[in-house]
């Protein structure tokens, strides 16, 4: 079925010098197909995910599609060193001016282009790859409508499990879908523009999904196909909420280390992630309120600690809700 995530176990033998085996390792391949699905939130949520002390390699024959340009650009103003690798002649093809995307992703630092020479061949490779741990490859060029409108798929192949590509099972889904609406939103704009509760005392809290505490994939075979399934756990914190960047609605959020809680060592996974904000009262500590505030995007090393950093309640309840509005009146 076209546009159903294929999700397979597949052993990777290490050979060493002399051609002999040193290891066999896991990759988990994750599958995509457009125009079932926009190829394109796959490729923005892993360039999203990259930061200090990341690396991608990125060789595209298209690269035109706006967005992919600026997640691109993300990546190396967050720290990550990005290289990409061209095609002159679909670059030709470009109107090129001072605010171009791609002419400013030129400018970008830690980033840099290489174009391959016209007397060559084509440069046709339609991939990248994130940190040496996950390839990003398969037939969906960077462009709009090869991301949206052409018959092309995209593949995941990882070392780990990547769970910010979980997908669910179709009749979980259909229940979604049926039951999912716009009102909770609204309802939690209400709330929050209201203030705060009286007689009550409120402290923030981080819910995600931890790489880390993802456990291995569960595997089941068939003389056709390899499935895994990987069950994974999420972690709830408490911590101590900072604001990272006022002008673009951004906070720090700060876990509280306690000796009942064993925080992890990276918190990738978490992408996605919600911020909450919990009212409690306070003779009785009952729970009278609880706020979504914030959403999860990635992680940033404070001293020797390791914070979260994530948009904001005015990115989500003045901005997001409204797009949602407009695309799903």
């Amino acid at each position: 079925m076209k546009g159903a995530l294929i999700l397979a176990v597949l052993p990777v033998i290490l050979l060493g010098p002399a051609g002999q085996s040193k290891a066999e390792r896991t990759a988990l391949v994750q599958m995509y197909n457009s125009p079932e699905m926009n190829l394109e939130e796959i490729d923005r949520s892993i360039l999203d995910q990259v930061g200090a002390g990341g690396r991608i390699n990125f060789a595209f024959y298209v690269l035109s599609d706006y967005t992919i340009m600026d997640s691109l650009r993300g990546a190396a103003e967050r720290g990550a060193v990005v290289r990409i690798y061209l095609d002159p002649r679909e670059l030709e093809k470009l109107t090129l001016s001072n605010d171009h995307p791609l002419v400013k992703l030129s400018r970008t630092r830690n980033l840099e282009i290489k174009v391959k020479g016209l007397k060559d061949g084509l440069m046709h490779l339609k991939s990248y790859s994130v940190n040496g741990v996950l390839l990003r490859t398969g037939s969906a060029n960077e462009s709009h409508s090869g991301l949206e409108r052409q018959d092309n798929d995209l593949l995941v192949i990882s070392d780990k499990p990547t769970v910010a590509f979980l997908r669910l099972p179709p009749p979980i889904l259909g229940d979604i879908e049926k039951l999912a609406t716009i009102v909770n939103g609204d309802r939690q704009r209400q709330i929050i523009v209201a203030g705060d509760p009286e007689n009550t005392m409120k402290l923030c809290a981080m819910a995600g999904v931890i790489d880390e505490m993802t456990k291995p994939p569960i595997i089941e075979r068939s003389p056709k196909v390899i499935v895994a399934t990987t069950p994974f756990e999420a972690l709830l914190n408490v911590g101590h909420l900072f604001v990272d960047d006022e002008g673009t609605d951004r906070f720090r959020f700060q876990p509280i280390v306690s000796e009942d809680v064993i925080l992890p060592t990276s918190y990738e996974g978490t992408s996605g992630g919600g911020l909450w904000k919990f009212y409690l009262a306070q003779e009785t500590f009952a729970l009278v309120q609880a706020r979504l505030i914030g959403v999860v995007y990635w992680q940033k090393p404070v001293g020797s600690e390791l914070h979260l950093v994530g948009h904001g309640q005015v990115s989500i309840y003045d901005h997001l809700l409204n797009i949602i509005r407009q695309k799903w009146p």
